[in-house]
């Protein structure tokens, strides 16, 4: 199957597809405008497949012989930043090219520490390597700033808004008054949250955002105000810490609305399928949910597929019942739904399609999964 086609991208007059391998995340969004189709690129997500570099937002731009105007890093974690200067170097002439400019790198330096599969890459050196495209690209006036915070002008690509939901400057303020003071604070507490909105329909881009960040957008804003968000890309990978009742209530389940969670497999943590975890609250919130990759290598054989499924394909391990250290272990039996495999990061994606009608259509990469609480 590979990347997405240009023809389903084309599909809506938003799309909105979400990239994760497992250890990285990238959202790249094609919307339709009165003179053509107009692109934009939210974090980047680059691995090492099979002895060469793989960006699946950059590789489908390039197919589609695309160059964003919106190029977006929500926070310099190194899941979100690695491949982001190719990302930026790609972009147009004029295009918006933005981040939380108060945690930029100083340096320049274009150097990197690269790493035969990611998993070791130096957080850092991938930040300055990111930064430095986006000075690089400010200072040759090949692109333009937008504040990335909350309450900033919103900006317009093609038909559509986009507004900052979070973090707002003082809170931006506080994390830099940390970090200057030999702190360290939580980045994605500054992670930029996005409201996309156009003909009625809004769709969040939920970035990082833990309790703190959700918190802190509750008391910006109405209870109901997100309530009738079309897509959503859960925050934080799907973390329980992420699920807070401002955009995500199981407790007050919601209908017709679909959510994506990118995975982070390091200890095989996130999503975490335990009872009472995060997939379980999610699938109360809304019944469905869709994984651009299960957060170790198991492709699945068929979909939908239900929370036991997964469950009886991984073993938790628990060492002296510290939670941190606890992670799944994959032994998928053979009448499992999954199967182990060695993942391509072209094929971990989710588009979504939305509709003027607002209705959505999904579409999955060959080794996305869709859950679902029961068959």
């Amino acid at each position: 199957m590979g990347l997405p086609t240009a023809e389903q991208l084309a599909a809506s007059p938003l799309s909105v597809a979400i990239f994760g391998m497992g250890l990285g995340e990238s959202i790249l969004l094609r919307v339709d405008g009165e003179d053509g189709p107009h692109w934009g690129v939210i974090d980047s997500a680059r691995r090492i497949h099979e002895g060469k570099d793989v960006n699946p937002a950059l590789e489908t731009m390039v197919a589609c012989e695309a160059y964003p105007e919106l190029v977006v890093l929500t926070h310099p974690h190194l899941d979100h930043t690695k491949g982001m200067a190719d990302i930026v170097r790609r972009a147009a002439s004029g295009a918006v090219v933005t981040c939380v400019e108060a945690l930029m790198e100083p340096s320049d330096h274009l150097e990197a520490i690269s790493d035969a599969d990611d998993r070791n890459a130096n957080d850092v050196s991938q930040s300055i390597v990111a930064h430095a495209a986006m000075h690089d690209a400010w200072r040759k006036a090949r692109a333009r700033r937008w504040p990335l915070h909350q309450g900033a002008d919103p900006l317009r690509l093609g038909q559509w808004q986009l507004e900052i939901l979070h973090p707002s400057e003082p809170e931006i303020e506080a994390v830099v008054d940390q970090l200057q003071a030999g702190g360290t604070p939580n980045l994605n507490d500054v992670s930029a949250a996005l409201l996309i909105k156009g003909d009625g329909i809004r769709v969040v881009l939920a970035a990082d955002g833990e309790r703190a960040a959700w918190q802190a957008v509750e008391s910006r804003i109405t209870p109901e105000h997100l309530r009738a968000v079309q897509p959503i890309k859960v925050p934080h990978h799907g973390s329980l810490e992420a699920i807070h009742p401002v955009l995500i209530d199981p407790d007050r389940p919601s209908v017709g609305r679909e959510q994506v969670v990118t995975p982070f497999q390091q200890s095989g943590r996130l999503p975490r399928f335990e009872a009472g975890q995060g997939v379980e609250r999610l699938l109360r919130s809304v019944g469905a949910m869709h994984l651009t990759a299960m957060p170790l290598d198991l492709l699945p054989t068929a979909m939908p597929i239900t929370l036991g499924d997964v469950q009886s394909a991984l073993t938790v391990v628990d060492f002296a019942g510290d939670e941190d250290l606890q992670f799944h272990r994959q032994r998928p039996p053979a009448s499992s739904l999954l199967n182990s495999g060695r993942r391509d990061p072209r094929e971990c994606w989710v588009v979504l399609g939305v509709h003027v009608s607002g209705q959505i259509t999904v579409r999955h990469g060959a080794h996305a999964v869709q859950l679902v609480e029961a068959v």
